[in-house]
């Protein structure tokens, strides 16, 4: 292993902004079969928190690799109980805005650099990168979905 390549297991808690200081540790963050979980058990606030902490905690110009699951799995998801039902109601946000939201928070999308073939998954690996410069504290509340899109991308949203 090479000595300037550390790997860290980080559990990013979705308490307030105010309980978790992780601010510009990582180069580099992978979330795999992620977001659908966190956006079906927090809602569309605990998902764009989630999306914050990883903001804030990647270094200037770091990276984040996510993959970003396709609604289908989400209908899919909420058959396994009740309160996944109650809360897939619930959600506003789908997988297709994510990536805008990622660029309202600062990120650049560098696109997809994976699409699985085969067995299991097929499902594409977007890469956004920070901003080159430190990022403020987000705040926790995101004013959805009366909120303009990213420059260069679709038109702002209608309430669903």
């Amino acid at each position: 292993i090479n000595p300037r390549v550390s790997v860290h297991l980080h559990e990013f808690r979705l308490e307030p902004d105010n309980a978790v200081d992780l601010f510009a540790q990582y180069d580099l963050i992978l979330c795999l079969s992620l977001t659908k979980w966190i956006h079906l058990h927090h809602g569309d606030e605990g998902l764009v928190r989630f999306f914050g902490r990883i903001v804030q905690s990647l270094r200037p110009g770091g990276i984040v690799a996510m993959e970003i699951q396709p609604w289908q799995s989400y209908s899919q998801a909420r058959s396994l109980s009740r309160s996944l039902r109650v809360s897939h109601a619930r959600l506003r946000i789908r997988p297709e805005d994510m990536e805008w939201i990622l660029c309202l928070l600062g990120m650049t999308s560098l696109g997809p650099i994976a699409q699985g073939a085969g067995f299991g998954f097929v499902r594409s690996v977007g890469v956004f990168q920070a901003p080159p410069t430190q990022v403020e504290r987000i705040p926790a509340c995101f004013a959805w979905p009366w909120v303009e899109r990213c420059p260069n991308k679709r038109a702002s949203p209608t309430p669903r």
